[in-house]
């Protein structure tokens, strides 16, 4: 199917970076990641493994999109998420049918922040770059650079080599530092 596909959507980071980068130049295609480990197999992934799925860990897999299976998972009694043989998931709603976001769903909006950040510093950088200011500029892509190298790399990051809570906090603030620097020194 190789040659009359271009979007692969695959389960989930499976395929090395450098590899599923070749093949998006020379073929013009798209990867797209879908992380049913975080959805689907509630029972061993972290918090803090949903969070780099959504965020960092996507940041340095090269995959273009996330399609994330969204639907409602109670067992139990809604209010207490530790009841069942599983916890709860995604969306749960209230009477009004008004969501109300459970652990996962924070760390999946935490980890899409996360990106943001990122995407933001590496446009900054490159506005940076264009306006002169390459001093700041390279600093700033050394701390980019530190996070980069901080992400141990997984195919499913479930529960081992995680960040402690606190690193994403530290890294970050480094990001946002960097942003606002280069903000003031363009005079945004």
């Amino acid at each position: 199917m190789k040659p009359y596909v271009d979007v692969w959507c695959c389960q989930p980071f499976g395929i090395p970076r450098d590899e599923l980068v070749a093949d998006m130049a020379k073929r013009g295609v798209e990867y797209w990641c879908y992380p049913n480990h975080i959805a689907g197999e509630n029972d061993h992934t972290t918090v803090s493994g949903a969070r780099m799925s959504y965020g960092f860990g996507f940041w340095r897999s090269g995959f273009r999109a996330l399609t994330p299976w969204i639907y409602q998972a109670i067992i139990g009694d809604q209010w207490n998420y530790l009841d069942g043989s599983a916890m709860d998931f995604f969306n749960r709603t209230d009477d009004d049918g008004a969501p109300i976001p459970v652990t996962m769903w924070e760390a999946y909006r935490e980890g899409i922040d996360d990106s943001r950040y990122v995407t933001t510093l590496q446009r900054t950088i490159a506005r940076a770059r264009a306006a002169g200011k390459t001093e700041l500029a390279d600093g700033a892509q050394a701390d980019l650079d530190l996070v980069w190298d901080a992400v141990r790399v997984q195919e499913k990051y479930k529960v081992d080599d995680l960040w402690d809570p606190d690193a994403y906090d530290v890294y970050r603030w480094l990001i946002a530092s960097r942003i606002i620097e280069l903000q003031s020194a363009l005079g945004d």
